[in-house]
């Protein structure tokens, strides 16, 4: 746990966090943005919408790679992308099973949704920064 620890404390300690957290929802947006025009050109094009949510998903999570690490955290390197993968899955699995407690609480879906979003953010975002673009020596 102390290793933990210290690895957090270098992490904030590496860089201006506020910019780089301002990066990261500029480019959330952004990303967002390209995956709805994605997923609607899929479904222009006639595919069937569960091909183009599953088309649009492996898309994304190639193209949010490469804008997180590259324009987030200043990083080329392609080497980190089982890590985000991987990221990306535990954050799913996360999130579905917080929606599902929420629900079993009497939270719709809709507002546990809401709620969940801006922790989802932080969480994946510090997660990314500490495990899988860790702040170079």
């Amino acid at each position: 746990m102390c290793g933990l620890r210290e690895l957090f404390k270098q992490t904030v300690a590496a860089e201006n966090l506020g910019e780089t957290a301002a990066r990261y929802v500029l480019v959330g947006i952004l990303n967002t943005i390209v995956a709805s025009l994605v997923f609607a050109g899929i479904l222009a094009c006639g595919v069937p919408h569960r091909w183009a949510v599953l088309l649009t998903l492996i898309i994304g999570v190639v193209i949010n790679f490469k804008t997180v690490g590259r324009f987030v955290f200043r990083s080329r390197d392609n080497g980190p992308f089982i890590r985000f993968l991987v990221l990306n899955v535990i954050l799913y699995f996360l999130s579905v099973g917080i929606l599902e407690y929420l629900q079993s609480r009497g939270v719709s879906l809709y507002t546990g949704g809401f709620l969940l979003a801006p922790v989802n953010a932080v969480v994946s975002f510090l997660a990314l920064r500490v495990f899988v673009f860790p702040p170079r020596p």
